[in-house]
């Protein structure tokens, strides 16, 4: 007769096994050729537009903007949300397609390896800056919206959000890539010159992309996508949970029969 801790082995080692079968084949997953539809406002024609350092009273949209994303014709979740990575191409054009590339493919002379690791680094600064100042910034596919996390007790007001996070981080994406809008001169603001340069200077080879990808539209658009966990990962984070929990009510059961 085979033993309790036996038992629990065999059961451990098996769901180790399909926990590894499933991340490999969502791996596979993350590869399908996908469509790329981007929305019709963005964040600007609601809380105003940016006006960057050492333009005058000129003005810009920026991102992130919303996006749909369909894999083999099935519309994904619309809760992703995408910076623009060519500005002087215009502005999102309504109705236009396009395609998802992984990271690291260079196109044609679009941009390099380089440039999309430090505009996917300066695209995920989004995340940290949502749980400083407590600012959701959330998507359904057409329009993005701010909401606060303690509406009663505000860290920071959308305008700040957009003056200090929103348009450096655009401005900085730009800028990296090279696009700035009209062919200006970079911006001034203090705040996107330091993104710029911590981009630029700190070694991004070892960086995660997550699951950044880049969209390359038929008007000459392209976007690249806020970084959030991937599907693998979350399973993997709530497979160790489930191993602890089996563990710990392991033990309790052996504590409680001995």
């Amino acid at each position: 007769m085979r033993s309790q801790s036996c038992g629990f082995r065999n059961r451990l080692i098996t769901l180790s096994i399909c926990i590894c079968v499933f991340l490999a084949f969502s791996t596979t997953l993350s590869a399908t050729p996908a469509t790329f539809v981007p929305g019709t406002a963005n964040l600007s024609s609601v809380y105003g537009t940016y006006t960057p350092g050492g333009w005058g009273s000129t003005t810009i949209a920026y991102g992130p903007y919303p996006g749909q994303l369909s894999i083999n014709g099935v519309a994904q979740s619309p809760n992703t949300l995408y910076f623009c990575l060519t500005g002087n191409q215009g502005l999102i054009q309504s109705g236009e397609t396009g395609t998802e590339a992984p990271p690291s493919v260079v196109q044609g002379s679009l941009m390099t390896v380089t440039q999309e690791e430090e505009a996917a680094f300066l695209a995920s600064l989004l995340l940290s800056y949502e749980v400083t100042d407590k600012i959701n910034v959330t998507s359904n596919g057409t329009t993005v919206t701010l909401t606060q996390q303690n509406p009663s007790n505000p860290v920071m007001n959308f305008q700040t959000f957009v003056n200090d996070v929103l348009g450096p981080i655009q401005m900085a994406i730009w800028e990296v890539m090279g696009t700035v809008p009209g062919g200006r001169a970079f911006d001034t603001n203090t705040i996107t010159k330091n993104m710029y340069n911590l981009a630029t200077t700190v070694n991004l080879q070892n960086y995660s992309y997550g699951s950044d990808d880049v969209f390359y539209t038929t008007c000459g658009q392209s976007f690249i996508s806020v970084p959030v966990p991937e599907p693998g990962t979350m399973v993997l984070f709530g497979a160790g949970g489930l191993l602890m929990a089996l563990g710990s009510a392991r033990r309790l059961l052996a504590r409680r029969r001995s």
